[in-house]
């Protein structure tokens, strides 16, 4: 495999928050057509598949996360916030991500969260830029 540059801090960082809009908007239109199908689902008291407004969206972020994260890591090889500055997800010897990599980074990914981010700071100080996610499913953040 010929050497490839990994990916930075920075524009990782930048990637991702890119992915987290795309989840964000996605989760919005999923509340909003929650609330076009049932217009009181957001009075107080009132909830949906037993789910409060809060609730809903809380979970649906999760699970739309989950599947957006794996989905394009193990079919394109990169989110969209990574494509759209041209980086790309590997295994550490160099071969395309497998749909169980993908997800196994995924739940490091989530686990990461709920440190509210402070972990993704390893990446910064970790000498092949990986993140605990990275290093949980043996990939790299390269850049293309």
């Amino acid at each position: 495999m010929p050497a490839q540059k990994l990916a930075q801090f920075v524009p990782r960082l930048i990637a991702q928050v890119i992915d987290a809009v795309v989840v964000l908007l996605v989760t919005a239109g999923l509340v909003l057509a929650g609330m076009l199908w049932n217009p009181q689902w957001g009075l107080e008291g009132q909830s949906l598949l037993g789910l409060t407004v809060d609730q809903f969206a809380l979970v649906a972020a999760v699970i739309i996360g989950l599947i957006y994260h794996t989905a394009l890591a193990s079919v394109w090889g990169a989110t969209v916030g990574k494509l759209v500055l041209g980086m790309r997800v590997v295994r550490v010897n160099g071969d395309a991500v497998a749909w169980w990599d993908a997800l196994l980074r995924t739940v490091g990914l989530l686990a990461s969260l709920v440190t509210l981010g402070i972990v993704f700071l390893w990446i910064a100080r970790d000498r092949r830029n990986q993140g605990l996610h990275d290093k949980l499913a043996g990939t790299l953040v390269v850049r293309v």
